[in-house]
């Protein structure tokens, strides 16, 4: 079995020496029993769009390119690892933030997909989550984190900072000059109103009508 080289005594220490240069998340994978069902499910009921993928992948194995909030995600035919059917809030998941719960739990409801609420309260600010799964019991969670803010645990700031707050390094300026609000991206915005590229969560191909959400409805397991 191979090793984390995170566990070796000296590896921040390699890591502070050698940073990987990164910029931001570009995409995440997940391999799936039915590339229908799944583009159905992340695009009706979570908001994707389905973009061009290289027909090179096309020719040599099924999938599918779908892209919202600021990320890719890529779909590749295959067998999943088992998953348990129950909702466990612990399991490894991805999260989506959302204004309001009560109308993703009211859409949920009507899709007769089952979920999870859970309820955190932290230094008097309450923090929600539904937890639910796709097609192939992978995790997705819907929450308003934002509502907390980013404390980092180390000198410096992260590297993107909660929307709606301030950063609470008095560093941040030096590090992260772009940890900016809505209102600060909106100014930079083309004359016309539009964005030049599809990095906008709050795009109009996100709000979906409810009617939508029936198609992937229909394309999830029976025995779910």
């Amino acid at each position: 079995m191979s090793v984390c080289p995170a566990v070796s005594p000296d590896f921040r220490q390699r890591v502070r020496s050698g940073l990987l240069g990164l910029r931001s998340v570009n995409h995440i994978s997940k391999v799936c029993s039915d590339v229908e069902a799944s583009v159905a499910f992340y695009r009706d009921c979570l908001g994707f769009m389905l973009v061009k993928r290289p027909e090179t992948f096309n020719e040599t194995f099924e999938g599918a390119w779908l892209w919202g909030y600021g990320m890719g995600l890529h779909l590749i035919k295959g067998q999943p690892v088992p998953r348990s059917k129950h909702i466990d809030p612990k399991s490894d998941h991805l999260s989506f933030q959302a204004d309001s719960l009560e109308e993703v739990e009211v859409q949920l409801r009507a899709l007769g997909i089952p979920f999870v609420r859970q309820v955190v309260v932290e230094d008097g600010i309450e923090m929600s989550q539904l937890f639910f799964h796709d097609c192939d019991n992978n995790m997705i969670e819907v929450c308003n984190c934002d509502c907390l803010p980013v404390i980092p645990l180390e000198l410096g700031c992260p590297q993107a900072c909660t929307l709606g707050h301030a950063c609470a390094s008095k560093t941040c300026g030096q590090h992260q000059p772009s940890c900016r609000s809505h209102a600060d991206e909106d100014e930079e915005m083309s004359s016309d109103g539009s964005r030049d590229s599809l990095d906008s969560s709050r795009s109009e191909h996100h709000h979906h009508n409810p009617d939508q959400f029936h198609t992937a409805l229909a394309l999830l397991p029976a025995n779910r």
